[in-house]
């Protein structure tokens, strides 16, 4: 799949309207394509935090009047528009003033555009939260890892974490499940709060530590690519998982990283209510 298929095919997999088979090829060319993958998180979030915080309202058909005759308009002075810039272009002593500012241009968009970022995203190292909650997640599915506390509130999961000494604030637990697990841990001294949620036909697992424990780098760890993305925006999405997605975020001061087999999309709705 080349990256104009990819592109053009954005839309209708964030909202399930594309082909398995197709869907399968595009999550493919994401696991390769570092800058299409990140064009596909942006309007995955843009598209989620959108839908959670604004109704559908329709367009007044005074207004759509409106905006096509101003196109019309626009088509008929466009030949001459292009006319004058070729005569512009072809003036040789504005070339030398043209091309430093061309340079100049693309120089500012090279350097402030979040695609230029060379660092990688991968994530293998025992110490990377990311890792470490993809492993957690799998370890809570497969009865390896056992909550401390199993409960059907939410505030029982809450009270319990409060009372396990943590030093950052944990982030409310979601509402909208029928049963709650949490496990409060530690990894070379820094605490972690672990959370499970059984919601109707998903599971979803979210880690919590401390922000500045993770910013710092002595001694857990995120991607480059989730940091600048996290610093940038609070949010993070990571799409190499073909069984599972990967949602990082920050709440106030503390950094969260959920876990779940649920659709991307579905899985920020959910994420944005609380």
């Amino acid at each position: 799949m080349k990256c104009t298929e990819a592109n053009d095919l954005f839309g209708e997999a964030i909202d399930g309207s594309v082909p398995l088979s197709t869907r399968n090829s595009l999550l493919e060319h994401l696991g390769r394509c570092r800058g299409c993958r990140k064009s596909y998180e942006l309007e995955m979030i843009t598209k989620a935090v959108v839908k959670s915080r604004c109704s559908h309202v329709g367009t007044p058909p005074e207004i759509v009047h409106t905006i096509v005759s101003a196109l019309n308009k626009s088509s008929q002075s466009v030949s001459s528009l292009f006319d004058w810039i070729q005569d512009i272009l072809t003036m040789d002593r504005l070339l030398p003033a043209l091309a430093a500012s061309v340079a100049i241009v693309v120089a500012l968009v090279f350097f402030n555009s979040p695609t230029a970022v060379e660092e990688s995203d991968v994530h293998t190292a025992s110490n990377d939260v990311i890792f470490q909650s993809l492993r957690n997640f799998a370890r809570f599915q497969n009865g390896e890892l056992k909550p401390t506390i199993v409960a059907n509130k939410a505030e029982d999961i809450h009270q319990y974490l409060d009372q396990s000494g943590m030093n950052f604030a944990i982030v409310q637990p979601m509402d909208c499940c029928r049963s709650y697990g949490a496990l409060a841990s530690e990894f070379n001294g820094i605490k972690l709060a672990q959370i499970v949620y059984t919601m109707s036909d998903d599971v979803m697992y979210v880690y919590q530590v401390r922000k500045t424990n993770v910013f710092d780098g002595s001694t857990l760890i995120i991607p480059p690519a989730a940091r600048v993305a996290l610093e940038k925006t609070g949010w993070y999405t990571d799409p190499h998982h073909p069984n599972c997605n990967v949602v990082l975020w920050i709440a106030d001061q503390t950094l969260c990283a959920a876990v779940s087999s649920m659709k991307k999309d579905e899985m920020l709705a959910v994420l944005n209510r609380n």
